[in-house]
This record gives C-alpha cells, structure tokens and sequence, in this order.
C-alpha cells in the first residue's frame, strides 16, 4: 500500500510541487476538510500533479494536473485500483480537461465520495 499523508498546511506547505497544486490543495482541504482525503502521490518528480485519494476506500483516487494550463484550470483523471495481478495498477474512469475549480469540486466529491461543505 502507498504511503498517504493527510493534507494540513504543513504536509501540503512540505511539498515538493508546483504552488498551484499546493494551492489547490489547500483550497480542497478549506472545502471539505482534512480528513476528507489524503495525499498519495504516485508523481513526486512532477511538480505539476499530485495524486490524492480517499482515506476510507483508498482503491479510488484522482490525479490533478496543472501543467500548461492557465492558472485555476486542472485536468484531472479519476482512478480505480484494479485487481490483483492486473497489468496495470489502476484503471482510468473518468478524464476532465480544463476544469475549473468548481468542476474539479464536483469531480472530488463524486468520485472519492466527500460531502461539499461549500
């Protein structure tokens, strides 16, 4: 199993990337709260994306990306565990190009399952 980190300001203020993840992050943590996800991050070497995923059912996860988008624009693919003795780890279910960050909202809680806390 990955390592998850829970995403507080010190975890995400650590981090290795890109200010725009950091700062999604932090908006993510603000909206639905700490213990809402956790960092599993797959892309330590890009600093334009982190994985997070569910800390209940961590076989669901989401991968953000802002590399070369404008800034507050994400692309985001959302990520289902396959398997054991699969040839790939995970399988992609869904896949949104230049989403804002309502769209990525709305994303985050339909597929980790997270309640909007607005």
């Amino acid at each position: 199993m990955r390592r998850m980190l829970p995403p507080t300001p010190d975890v995400i203020g650590g981090l290795t990337k890109d200010a725009s993840i950091r700062t999604v992050l932090t908006r993510l943590t603000k909206r639905f709260g700490v213990d809402s996800f956790a960092i599993a991050d797959d892309w330590e070497a890009d600093l334009f994306a982190i994985g997070i995923a569910n800390p209940i059912q961590p076989r669901k996860r989401m991968y953000i990306s802002t590399f070369r988008l404008a800034k507050g624009s994400y692309y985001c693919e959302l990520e289902v565990e396959t398997e054991e003795g699969s040839s790939f780890p995970y399988v992609v279910v869904g896949r949104f190009e230049k989403l804002d960050f309502e769209g990525l909202v709305v994303a985050f809680a339909q597929h980790l399952g997270s309640d909007d806390r607005g």
